[in-house]
């Protein structure tokens, strides 16, 4: 596209393309000059990496990059299971949504596996920028849910957001509680 490589996101529906000017996007829409991510240069790491957010672009998270499945950064996408645990609130309100998680072989979702556990519920990347477990894979009604969606579930920012202010939460129907 373009004179350049195009790549697509395994499991979801965005692509990383260059555009008829100097920026690469990443987008669910094909060959539009807006989205997700921009960038100059697909190397580059940090502020160099914009988002969008409805209303122009924004380039203060110095921790966007993008990852090779060969880096060490990646391997996490590699886990078979992950566990989800609480001593709290959480355990008490929604147990079912806690617990081991057991990778689905070959169905991902906006390019991370997805899991689930002994009680059927689906742990996996939402679509925007968090993790969750929800009744449904559709992504639908989540219930326990990380505060950002980093390549790893594993890493330490998917329990922090400067951006959304919150860590891990659940719901309990009438609102969201916080977990830590």
């Amino acid at each position: 596209f373009n004179g350049f490589p195009v790549f697509v996101q395994r499991g979801g529906q965005r692509f990383v393309y260059k555009g008829s000017s100097e920026w690469w996007y990443a987008n669910g829409n094909f060959g539009a000059e807006t989205g997700v991510l921009r960038t100059k240069d697909l190397n580059s790491t940090g502020l160099s990496w914009y988002y969008g957010t409805g209303g122009g672009w924004v380039n203060n998270d110095s921790s966007i990059q993008l990852v090779s499945l060969s880096s060490p950064l990646s391997h996490c996408l590699e886990c078979k299971q992950v566990t989800i645990n609480s001593s709290g609130k959480a355990k008490e309100n929604v147990p079912e949504f806690l617990g081991k998680f057991d990778r689905v072989e070959g169905v991902y979702m906006d390019g991370r596996p997805v899991y689930m556990n002994m009680d059927g519920k689906f742990f996996h990347k939402d679509g925007k920028a968090t993790y969750g477990v929800r009744s449904k894979f559709t992504g639908d009604g989540v219930s326990v849910q990380s505060a950002s969606g980093p390549i790893c579930v594993l890493f330490g920012k998917a329990s922090q957001s400067e951006r959304f202010g919150h860590g891990w939460r659940f719901w309990t129907g009438d609102g969201w509680v916080m977990i830590y």
